[in-house]
């Protein structure tokens, strides 16, 4: 049906103005893909009706487990995603009830991400930030747990991007879909290839580590957190609710001079930041030094 108001909508619009000889060569063989698509739209549906029947099959068979039948419903709920969302509401319920009764908190982060996400393609952005917010321990998960949560949070974002109007708020939501896009991709990653090559002509060590998420219970586990730049310091006092001990610190504030760090993401300017970082954490450093002669603090 989507498609067929479509094809009408386009006809309509496009044969409101007369066309050149071209221009009709070019509208005959856009209406012959659309009959294409049509004509197999029955074939599509059909397929995708069995995948759901085959899904469906499998949850009454015998002697499942709650981690099975929970991947299985969350299965069938992608499957009505697409094109029944109060269907697909339904399935992924019943994968946050299979997910509760498992005691496992990635299942349950999982499930109740997959029920946000169908929230903001509905256009409920209410009950999506309220099932997000409910959402509180983001560091021990898995690696798909925590990316099901960015994408639910990036498509809310996004969502509203879309429909507010030009300004602050609509600038606002832009930059959270942007960062939580990045954070989807980046989590678990290693050191990235042009920091890698930085660091070996150095000589220093490049193995090892990966990108993870803060949480806000690291506040209490850590004392210092160091930014690169003042974008880095808001994002980690949103997720802390705040910084009441003044345990969040710009590196180059250490050198005297509080300046940002640029990102060699974009500039490529890897050695200019490798020197900056270096300086940064000398800095750091030396302070730390001070505290411990003076205050008798140790940090670990």
């Amino acid at each position: 049906m989507k498609i067929l108001l479509l094809a009408a909508a386009l006809f309509s619009a496009l044969s409101a103005a007369p066309a050149s000889p071209g221009e009709k060569t070019d509208l005959q063989e856009l209406f012959r893909s659309l009959d294409r698509v049509i004509a197999r739209s029955g074939e599509y549906t059909a397929r995708r009706e069995s995948r759901i029947d085959s899904l469906k099959r499998a949850l009454t068979r015998d002697g499942l487990s709650l981690r099975e039948r929970f991947d299985l419903t969350e299965r069938l709920a992608e499957n009505y995603n697409s094109y029944q969302s109060d269907f697909a509401l339904l399935y992924l319920r019943r994968t946050l009830a299979l997910a509760e009764e498992t005691g496992d908190n990635d299942l349950i982060m999982r499930a109740r991400s997959g029920i946000a996400l169908c929230y903001s393609l509905g256009g409920r952005f209410y009950e999506a930030e309220e099932i997000l917010s409910g959402i509180r321990d983001t560091v021990h998960v898995s690696r798909r747990a925590l990316q099901s949560y960015y994408v639910a949070r990036h498509r809310m974002n996004r969502e509203l991007y879309a429909l507010t109007e030009p300004g602050e708020r609509r600038d606002l939501f832009r930059r959270r879909e942007h960062y939580y896009a990045v954070s989807a991709e980046e989590i678990g990653n290693p050191v990235h290839p042009g920091t890698q090559r930085e660091l070996a002509r150095h000589g220093l060590p490049r193995s090892g580590h990966r990108a993870w998420q803060l949480g806000k219970a690291d506040y209490d586990r850590y004392d210092l957190f160091i930014g690169m730049d003042r974008e880095n310091l808001r994002r980690m006092e949103r997720i802390f609710g705040g910084d009441p001990l003044h345990k969040i610190a710009l590196l180059m504030a250490y050198t005297g001079e509080p300046r940002e760090i640029e990102d060699p993401w974009y500039t490529d300017r890897y050695d200019v930041v490798y020197d900056e970082v270096d300086a940064g954490c000398e800095a750091l450093l030396n302070e730390l030094e001070q505290e411990r002669r003076i205050k008798g603090k140790h940090y670990e």
